[in-house]
């Protein structure tokens, strides 16, 4: 039972989650409108004919009133006879939604022409895939709020798609995607750049990097670095700067470095203390006693001055 209930769930999840991205076509049915057939199957006096006209060739029918039969008249064309009487037409074709009439009082031996067509057509799919994922896409313009690799269900159209990821060349074209179909496109990206990650052993923030002495943000990043030599500069105030050559080559889409920035000498929290407690030492050396050594005596007051 519980199986069951969870393969219900699922289903309804799938379905729903198919018609929210506009999956399934839509059809329309025009008003009911009594008309006239030279040819036409027989009716009994309760009965009355439906004469359906639609490019659809799948329709199925379902009615407020007893259907008592249906006849397919050629390609896209329907005889359909019902009870007399007031009653709703539900239309239906393989994936698009259901369609529903007006209700409609019918009269009996009467004929009643509806043409169905469609509002949306069936949506294609189109499938974009990039190596490596995660880039961003672009269609007929505007920047998508998902990343590559994805699916998107679109109406059947030419579409400009193009695929961008920092650190490699962007990609365009033009797809063509077709009434329930599925296109796909695979893109595999160039890299023209490497990621570069800095990371602080003593965990600082707004530390800010400098490429060649230009400005490129803050730590840990990241940057974008083409192939080449670089004097990497990390700078905080308070801090010494840490200044490194590093070099970048293609290959590994990420790079990262370890640093970590010291605090001068004069900033360090023991060096005053430090500098105190040393003199006080230093003076007690020669100092024993604590007191300074007294004065020189004047020799006119000494005992063996004549």
């Amino acid at each position: 039972m519980k199986i069951r209930l969870v393969i219900c769930c699922i289903c309804l999840l799938f379905g729903s989650k198919l018609i929210a991205q506009g999956k399934w076509g839509e059809l329309k049915i025009s008003a009911a409108a009594e008309t006239t057939l030279v040819v036409r199957p027989p009716l009994q006096p309760d009965q009355s004919l439906l004469h359906i006209i639609s490019e659809i060739s799948d329709l199925s029918f379902e009615s407020t009133l007893r259907i008592l039969r249906t006849q397919k008249n050629g390609a896209s064309e329907w005889w359909v006879v019902v009870d007399s009487g007031r009653q709703s037409l539900a239309i239906k074709a393989t994936k698009y939604k259901s369609a529903n009439t007006e209700t409609t009082r019918l009269k009996a031996q009467r004929a009643y022409r509806l043409e169905v067509s469609q509002v949306k057509p069936i949506p294609g799919t189109l499938y974009v895939k990039t190596k490596p994922d995660s880039a961003d896409l672009y269609l007929n313009g505007p920047k998508l709020g998902t990343k590559t690799s994805l699916r998107l269900d679109l109406l059947p159209a030419s579409y400009n798609v193009k695929v961008v990821k920092e650190g490699y060349r962007s990609v365009e074209t033009t797809l063509d995607v077709e009434s329930d179909k599925d296109t796909t496109w695979v893109v595999e990206l160039t890299q023209t750049a490497v990621r570069v990650q800095i990371n602080l052993i003593n965990k600082l923030s707004e530390v800010g990097i400098l490429i060649n002495n230009e400005a490129k943000g803050v730590a840990p990043g990241p940057i974008y670095l083409e192939p080449g030599n670089y004097r990497l500069l990390l700078k905080k105030k308070g801090y010494k700067y840490t200044e490194k050559v590093i070099e970048i080559a293609l290959g590994p889409e990420e790079i990262q470095f370890t640093e970590e920035l010291q605090k001068p000498l004069l900033r360090k929290w023991w060096f005053w203390p430090g500098s105190v407690a040393l003199a006080v030492g230093t003076a007690s050396i020669f100092w024993p006693n604590g007191t300074a050594p007294p004065p020189p005596e004047s020799l006119a007051s000494h005992p063996e001055f004549p």
